[in-house]
């Protein structure tokens, strides 16, 4: 008997074990990513208004001297959630 042969294994082999757990984690991962995509902002809703909003003002205030992108991001997504809570 050699050294190499009476040495236990770095790594015992585990049996594999089928019980479908894998399979229940993708599952409710595919769900997750379902949910995911049918809560992302719809076009027309106040989300998707205050995106637009913010990018417009982001672009806007970039050229004006003291008023950064930030700033106008916030500025243009409260007035486009102002417009669209107060329309009737």
């Amino acid at each position: 008997m050699t050294v190499a042969e009476s040495a236990p294994s770095a790594r015992p082999d585990l049996p594999h074990v089928s019980d479908g757990a894998a399979d229940d984690d993708i599952r409710a991962a595919r769900a997750f990513a379902a949910d995911a995509r049918a809560r992302h902002a719809q076009p027309g809703t106040l989300g998707a208004s205050m995106a637009r909003g913010a990018a417009i003002g982001a672009v806007v205030a970039l050229p004006v001297p003291l008023i950064g992108p930030l700033a106008g991001a916030m500025v243009g997504a409260g007035v486009a959630a102002f417009q669209k809570l107060t329309k009737d």
